[in-house]
């Protein structure tokens, strides 16, 4: 059995301003056509989808957002280690603690995770590194990790041993043992980027996806008007989106976990306990912009529903959760604090009523 659950709530104020969701208009424009291009950049196949006058414009278009997403990837990747995030942590494992400038983007990446450490009381961590290496070693063994090396993980996996100095654009760690992971915001930073980069070149109409975060522009051509929107399936059993101007990012263990002494845990770390969350939902964020949906859709995975609630109001984000149960029920529950989400329901056999024609 489905329950849905709707949070409608107007905001009296925005805590997070900059976060809302953008509407967007339909420029007239000459007739173009709908071009798509994929390839693998930070491990998942990405594509990019762009309607242009010609093929010629629609792949200097992609060519130029892959190029955005490779150089992001050279600046924010943990596994690469000549990568300028790589580089910050080696120096401070060789006891180099002094302040570092580094590049706008890292910068930026960074900000905006610590923004969000400090209103989840450390739920999401950018030092979520230690944490996150001593779990994959656990979901390699089957087996959880030793209690003393957990606790150190933990310990080095707090925000705080992260400082910036936003003025300057430095950055400093403050232990030898802090390592730097953005999986929870690098995806959707590197889709919104490369949406930026094709609506810059006049491609406005693109989408463009890394995995499971979706960066959308203007509605697809369809004739003068256009499309109201991006249709966006978020799961099966629940009928898609129409989305323009906004990023979706989604995060869970439907796929992704371990099963260990019982316990079904996900992929996604808890930095304040240094395991897999257990029993966490699977959720869908649709934010004004990809690195937000992204780290939101990250938090609220730690958090839950009810915990994440009040983060997604303040940052007038939308949200989908899925929550399982024994028995195979699931609940869902839909976060939409401006009324944003616009649904979809395809004619199409097997498909179920969008959740706001399910209210009980």
């Amino acid at each position: 059995m489905v329950r849905i659950r709707f949070i409608l709530r107007l905001l009296a104020a925005v805590a997070m301003a900059a976060w809302p969701i953008a509407s967007g208009g339909c420029a007239s424009v000459s007739r173009q056509e709908r071009f798509e291009f994929t390839r693998l950049c930070m491990g998942v196949q990405t594509r990019i989808i762009t309607h242009a006058a010609t093929r010629e414009a629609a792949r200097e278009g992609a060519e130029r957002a892959f190029a955005r997403i490779a150089a992001l990837e050279q600046a924010m990747s943990d596994y690469r280690p000549r990568s300028e995030l790589s580089l910050l942590c080696a120096r401070a494992r060789a006891g180099d603690h002094a302040w570092q400038e580094v590049s706008f983007d890292l910068f930026r990446a960074l900000a905006l995770s610590q923004t969000l450490a400090a209103k989840t009381d450390g739920a999401f961590s950018a030092t979520i590194g230690p944490a996150v290496r001593q779990w994959r070693e656990a979901r390699r063994t089957g087996a959880l990790p030793d209690e003393a090396v957990r606790a150190e993980a933990v310990r080095l996996s707090d925000w705080r041993l992260l400082e910036i100095d936003r003025e300057s654009r430095r950055v400093r760690l403050h232990e030898p043992g802090v390592g730097l992971d953005l999986g929870g915001i690098g995806k959707g930073y590197a889709a919104q980027a490369a949406l930026d980069e094709l609506a810059a070149i006049g491609l406005p109409r693109s989408l463009v996806a890394l995995g499971g975060d979706i960066a959308v522009g203007l509605p697809p051509w369809r004739g003068e008007k256009g499309e109201e929107g991006w249709r966006i399936a978020l799961r099966p059993g629940l009928a898609e989106l129409l989305l323009a101007n906004c990023a979706v990012s989604t995060s869970g263990d439907d796929e992704q976990f371990i099963e260990i002494g019982g316990r079904r845990y996900s992929h996604i770390v808890d930095p304040r306990t240094g395991l897999g969350v257990v029993g966490g939902p699977w959720v869908t964020v649709i934010a004004s912009r990809g690195e937000y949906a992204d780290a939101l859709a990250t938090a609220a995975s730690v958090l839950g529903v009810d915990d994440a609630e009040t983060l997604l109001l303040d940052a007038g984000a939308a949200a989908v959760f899925v929550e399982h149960a024994d028995g195979g029920r699931s609940t869902t529950t839909v976060i939409d604090p401006r009324g944003l989400l616009r649904w979809h329901a395809p004619a199409r056999a097997g498909t179920v009523s969008p959740p706001h024609q399910r209210m009980p």
